[in-house]
């Protein structure tokens, strides 16, 4: 995460050395976020590239759609 955090897409003056700033800068969706795709990318190591780019594709679209959804009761 620190290396995330850190890399030039932040754009950072100094270097950011603890999780809890990093998890502040990122916010705590974001950091949802970064923590998913490292667990799928650890549970693809194995799988074929196109059956992890479907569902984390699936999933994505799902996360999106409930988002948006209003439930009817």
């Amino acid at each position: 995460m620190l290396a995330y955090i850190n890399s030039p897409h932040f754009g950072l003056k100094c270097q950011t050395t603890s999780i809890e700033s990093a998890v502040a800068m990122l916010g705590f969706e974001k950091t949802k976020e970064w923590l998913n795709i490292m667990y799928v990318s650890k549970l693809a190591e194995d799988k074929l590239e196109e059956l992890v780019i479907i569902s984390t594709s699936r999933a994505k679209f799902s996360s999106l759609l409930s988002e948006n959804l209003v439930l009817i009761r």
